[in-house]
């Protein structure tokens, strides 16, 4: 059980930087105005958001998981 608990976390992890160096580029589809300069913006902070929350969940689920077996 641990060996399987261990790759569904590194699984998991691999998930959230994934999506952390995806890249999510705007540019070369639309017209560079400002509306889509702002939207980049917001994806990007968006983007590191999800990967500090998606992280510490991961790490608090990891803890709990493997509390009591430590």
């Amino acid at each position: 059980m641990k060996k399987a608990s261990i790759v569904m976390y590194a699984l998991y992890f691999c998930l959230v930087i994934s999506i952390l160096l995806v890249e999510f580029d705007l540019k070369s589809k639309l017209e560079t105005t400002h509306d889509v300069i702002i939207v980049e913006s917001v994806i990007k902070y968006l983007k590191i958001t999800i990967f500090f929350v998606m992280s510490s969940i991961g790490v608090l689920s990891l803890i709990s998981t493997f509390k009591d077996k430590w």
